[in-house]
């Protein structure tokens, strides 16, 4: 992967086509190669735990889960961040347009490093926030829960769309 113009990355074919094989999209051509990437932003947690984002949104880790879950560090293939923002009780103000670009941010600043840290092998980060702690796996009507999925190519995140 190489660094372009204004944070676009720009794959190699064989790894472009390695992703569409292993997703079964298909494979664009060479000149359709690149792929936009934020520029990633140094997120820092305040002392109470909260990360301010670049949308204005403020979360609070709740957890982070390897998985599969209970196999060695190495043998992890995908990495979840979950966060709480109770100010996305205000759907209209905090949708998911305002903060998309939050969860590349926190991809890119949490997402990797506890890959190099903890699962040097993940090839997948998920990101997601919720207006409440739940535990995962549970679907609450009431709380508004965002999501979003990215590869990791060349110690990238790259938004899986």
């Amino acid at each position: 992967m190489r660094a372009g113009e204004e944070g676009r990355v720009t794959l190699s074919l064989g790894i472009w086509s390695a992703l569409c094989a292993v997703t079964g999209l298909a494979c664009p051509e060479e000149a359709d190669l690149s792929v936009v990437t934020p520029e990633p932003v140094a997120l820092v947690e305040g002392q109470d735990g909260a990360i301010s984002l670049p949308s204005g949104l403020v979360v609070r880790e709740l957890e982070t889960l390897l998985e599969p879950a209970g196999v060695p560090t190495q043998s992890v293939k995908t990495i979840r961040l979950r966060y709480v923002a109770e100010m996305l009780e205000d759907s209209e103000r905090w949708g998911v347009d305002t903060i998309e670009g939050d969860f590349a941010q926190l991809c890119h600043s949490f997402g990797l490093e506890r890959r190099a840290r903890s699962a040097p092998n993940a090839t997948h980060v998920i990101v997601s926030i919720a207006s409440e702690p739940t535990a995962f796996g549970d679907s609450v009507p009431q709380i508004v829960q965002y999501f979003d999925s990215y590869t990791i190519v060349d110690n990238a995140c790259i938004w899986e769309g």
